[in-house]
C-alpha cells in the first residue's frame, strides 16, 4: 500500500502500538523526561522503536493527542536517541565534551531496549549522530 498523507498517521501509530512491550525499572515517576526518569530506575515502558518508525516515514508527522498521553515522553526519548552528545551528557575535558563517555551514559538509557535488540544496524548507525533542537510550547 503506498503512503500518502491520509493514512501516514495511522501507519506510524499502528506499527508502533503493535510493537513487543518491554517494560523498565522498579519507581513510580510521572516526569516527562525519559533520561531522568530511566536514570532514576523509574518504571519505564520501552517505546525506542518509535524512533525507527518516525525516521521510516517519508513526510512530516503531527502529533495531536489529548493531555497525559505521553506526547512530551515520547519525544524526549527520540530526542535522547537522536541527538548528538552535549554538555548536559557529559563533562567537559579541556573545554572539549568527552563524547566518549557522553556515549557511554546515554548508552545506558538504551542497553536494553527493543530497538537496539530488534534493529541493531539501524541503532548504530543513528544513535547519537543528529543535532535535536526541542522548542517546548508551555
Amino acid at each position: 500500500m503506498p503512503l500518502n498523507n491520509y493514512n501516514l498517521p495511522q501507519q506510524v501509530v499502528q506499527q508502533a502500538s503493535s510493537s513487543p512491550v518491554k517494560v523498565h525499572g522498579t519507581i513510580i515517576n510521572v516526569s516527562g523526561d525519559f533520561g531522568r526518569v530511566a536514570r532514576q530506575g523509574g518504571i519505564v515502558l520501552d517505546k525506542s522503536l518509535l524512533c525507527k518508525a518516525l525516521f521510516d516515514t517519508p513526510a512530516p508527522i503531527r502529533v495531536c493527542l489529548p493531555r497525559r498521553f505521553g506526547k512530551t515522553f515520547n519525544l524526549s526519548v527520540i530526542e535522547e536517541f537522536f541527538n548528538v552528545i552535549t554538555c548536559k551528557d557529559a563533562k567537559l575535558v579541556d573545554g572539549n565534551v568527552d563524547k566518549a563517555a557522553g556515549r557511554a551514559n546515554r548508552m545506558e538509557l538504551f542497553k536494553d531496549s527493543l530497538l537496539r535488540g530488534e534493529h541493531p544496524e539501524f541503532f548504530e548507525e543513528h544513535f547519537c549522530k543528529t543535532p535535536v533542537i526541542r522548542i517546548n510550547m508551555k
